[in-house]
């Protein structure tokens, strides 16, 4: 059994969840501007180097599938980041932002028994275009190529390894997704913030959102995820 890392009167934990390029780092500014501490130590995205380097051997892949393959040597560092980040902590919360959080949450949670999750999502099609202009599956992002070169396919997998361990976290523990681009945005916000026990203040600038749409090249099981994950937000 691991052993709680949470002691009396310290700062609650908070973790989001979700893509990169899908609004993570949006989110967490939010949260860093409604009083949460992440870690001194995060680069510019507000990712702990430590939790990245730990999740390179903490989280397998198979397929579509991502596995985990966390030891007790993970659960060590994840107790150096706790304590760290709590040490530095001016305000009741702390956080911390990955996208493969979700796949090894029963450990982080067996940490930290009152940590709390907020997913931010964003649809297969607005995020793979997202990704197509970075060129990030190295196929190059001229149409026939990306077709021909099984981008889209690639890119499918890629999604499905963050939003499928998302999709069951909400369906287990009622996870709070926001999504990316919608309308009542802040809205959504302001709904998981009060979940986390926090205010949002607004003044986020909606005019940063862009949600484009693609072709119709998303792998099939992308869409069904997708459906489950946005039901009641869209």
């Amino acid at each position: 059994m691991v052993k709680s890392c949470k002691l009396e009167n310290r700062a609650a934990p908070i973790a989001v969840l979700g893509h990169v390029h899908a609004g993570t780092t949006c989110l967490a500014k939010i949260l860093q501007s409604a009083g949460v501490t992440f870690s001194s130590i995060c680069n510019e995205l507000l990712e702990d180097p430590r939790i990245i380097g730990m999740y390179h051997t903490a989280v397998s892949y198979a397929a579509d599938e991502c596995v985990n393959t966390w030891q007790d040597e993970h659960t060590e560092i994840a107790k150096q980041v706790i304590l760290s980040t709590e040490d530095e902590a001016q305000s009741s919360h702390w956080g911390f932002k990955h996208p493969l959080t979700s796949v090894v949450y029963p450990q982080w949670k067996a940490l930290l028994p009152d940590l709390k999750c907020i997913a931010i999502i964003r649809s297969p099609e607005s995020w793979t275009l997202t990704m197509d202009g970075l060129d990030a599956f190295g196929v190059g992002n001229v149409g026939t190529k990306m077709i021909e070169g099984g981008w889209y396919e690639q890119a499918g997998k890629e999604w499905l390894h963050c939003y499928k361990p998302i999709l069951m976290l909400k369906k287990e523990i009622n996870l709070p997704c926001i999504l990316f681009g919608a309308d009542d945005f802040e809205s959504q916000v302001a709904d998981a913030l009060s979940y986390v026990g926090l205010e949002y203040s607004g003044g986020y600038d909606r005019k940063e959102i862009h949600q484009p749409h693609v072709a119709n090249y998303i792998p099939e099981s992308c869409k069904s995820v997708w459906s489950e994950l946005s039901h009641g937000l869209c």
